[in-house]
């Protein structure tokens, strides 16, 4: 378990399947990001992404209640890349505890770059400001890309490169840095 501001991570089980589905029903997380309907269908998404290089399904937990389920997923070996999936609560400072996340995927993975899709529908808004809070950085639009209500729609390509992180957590959470104190 790790500790940043009394947020923790740990790591992601199948008995935690009813917090996911729970968090899902936010309208941002639903808009978003699409999770399995069921714990059963959650349990057995959790079984794949064991098999998974480059996945770590943590949950971001705070005062006792889980915040947030984030992992990198499909991750490409070759280029060291990885889909970034998240679902969160709109608490207080809850995007320091998923800050403290990806900073924990980097130190633990060799990745150069993590990244995500998200619907441009307006119940997405709050979903791509809380990725912007943790340092996702806006990468284009691809027009049209997806079916939403049987209609197109763009969708917001999101990243976030390892030096992007570096830059992020010496402006905003020095203590997150991948960069030792006192080292150029």
């Amino acid at each position: 378990m790790l500790e940043f501001e009394g947020f923790s991570l740990q790591p992601l089980s199948a008995k935690n399947a009813g917090a996911i589905i729970e968090l899902h029903r936010r309208p941002w997380n639903a808009a978003s990001v699409d999770v399995p309907a069921t714990p059963e269908q959650i349990v057995q998404l959790l079984g794949i992404l064991d098999t998974r290089p480059l996945a770590l399904p943590m949950m971001v937990v705070k005062d006792n209640r889980i915040v947030a389920v984030a992992s990198p997923t499909m991750g490409n070996v070759r280029n060291l890349t990885a889909y970034f999936f998240a679902v969160f609560d709109d608490g207080e400072h809850v995007h320091r505890g998923l800050a403290a996340f990806v900073r924990h995927v980097f130190w633990s993975l060799p990745l150069h770059r993590l990244y995500l899709q998200v619907p441009v529908v307006e119940a997405s808004d709050r979903y791509r400001e809380m990725m912007a809070a943790v340092g996702f950085r806006d990468e284009g639009t691809m027009a049209g890309h997806v079916l939403v209500a049987g209609e197109p729609r763009d969708v917001a390509v999101l990243g976030m490169l390892r030096s992007d992180f570096d830059a992020w957590s010496a402006e905003f959470a020095p203590d997150l840095s991948l960069v030792p104190h006192g080292s150029t």
